[in-house]
């Protein structure tokens, strides 16, 4: 059976430093403690049916482990993740016991800082798209290896591996008018790109001639409500051929910008509105997919919550064109297959856009596109 090996780059939470000076006094004695890496939640992408090899699961010490040492891993109940559904609005289901295999013990070899927790998921299936599967994992310490406050527990999200194709654009724009709504107070656009050359003056997409994201010298840059908010280059230096997940959003207040999940820049602009009256999605020969727009302003963590994948119909999502050459009927919400359009697959259905001239659906040497994309 195919394996599929996930990696996710994963960056330490903790760190030392040493001062070189002439201080001569005695150090204090090191405490060791044991914890688990990264946040309190761990997204990672399965394909379903198939034996898939988890590999971003880690407990850390402190300090190197003077001795061979153990730690448990107990997998929460049901309780656990109704409570977590409850608090943060989810409603992810507690992944079979059957479809998973995981360490019940961490092991710590001597002068080791960090162990790999081994998960297996395998016969996984799911719904459809929108089915999201979630494990509730606590490490446990002991007296002599206790666990630091608050990074004891993680919450692994398991979602389903998705392959589409992705617009690929010309040089002519996609445009549409008559759209949805007058003068919002708050909102949110997301989409994401990758694009074959960056030059001078790149555009990306432009709302009503008021509201537009591209790339100016290499630079993410947003104008609007006469403002430009331009992310610097110490933030972000754009590369061509590589994918970016961007989302704009204000809030009444605030213009800000997120870039794969991460907020690079924002600025205080109060009291302004949009009028969502025309979408332009420039030719620029770029690849592009999941544009949404929402009537509100959308958190750090719903920003990165919903970065990669389909988006269920939501009220607030007022249009949201996946560019995967797929039409959903918005009643009976059965999909199929049609490239004839850029198709609108929100609750309201409004945003068809006819494709443009010179634009194709690519599908990656017939495999398609899997997000998030390690390339």
């Amino acid at each position: 059976m195919k394996k599929v090996f996930i990696y996710i780059a994963l960056a330490a939470t903790l760190g030392a430093c040493q001062n070189e000076g002439d201080d001569v006094t005695p150090a204090p004695p090191t405490r060791q403690a044991l914890y688990l890496d990264g946040s309190s939640t761990r997204e990672v992408y399965v394909i379903p049916f198939q034996e898939n090899e988890i590999k971003v699961l880690k407990a850390k010490l402190l300090q190197p482990s003077e001795e061979i040492t153990a730690a448990t891993i107990v997998v929460g109940d049901a309780q656990a993740l109704t409570d977590y559904n409850a608090q943060y609005g989810t409603a992810y289901k507690l992944l079979p016991k059957a479809t998973y295999k995981i360490d019940d013990n961490v092991i710590f070899d001597r002068n080791d800082r960090e162990s790999a927790i081994n998960l297996l998921v395998e016969g996984l299936t799911f719904a459809d798209e929108n089915e999201v599967y979630a494990l509730p994992l606590q490490l446990l310490g002991s007296k002599n290896l206790p666990v630091l406050n608050g990074q004891d527990r993680l919450l692994l999200i398991v979602r389903q591996e998705v392959r589409a194709k992705i617009l690929r654009m010309g040089t002519t724009n996609a445009t549409k008018s008559g759209l949805l709504r007058e003068k919002l107070p708050r909102w949110t656009l997301e989409f994401t790109v990758n694009l074959p050359t960056i030059a001078d003056n790149t555009p990306l997409i432009t709302i009503n001639d008021t509201l537009s994201v591209g790339f100016m010298a290499q630079q993410l840059r947003v104008n609007w409500a006469e403002r430009t908010l331009t992310v610097s280059k110490e933030r972000l230096q754009a590369a061509a051929n590589k994918w970016y997940a961007l989302s704009v959003s204000y809030d009444s207040h605030t213009l800000r910008v997120y870039v794969n999940g991460e907020l690079l820049a924002q600025e205080q602009i109060k009291g302004e509105y949009l009028s969502l009256n025309q979408l332009t999605i420039a030719g620029s020969e770029q690849l592009i997919r999941e544009v949404r727009f929402w009537q509100r302003a959308l958190t750090p963590r719903e920003v990165v919550d919903k970065l990669w994948h389909l988006q269920p119909a939501h009220s607030d999502l007022l249009f949201y064109l996946p560019l995967n050459g797929k039409k959903k009927e918005p009643y009976t919400k059965q999909v199929t297959d049609d490239e004839t359009f850029l198709w609108d697959w929100s609750a309201y259905g409004g945003l068809n856009m006819p494709i443009p001239a010179g634009a194709t659906f690519d599908n990656y040497r017939g495999m398609g596109y899997a997000f998030p994309n390690n390339d």
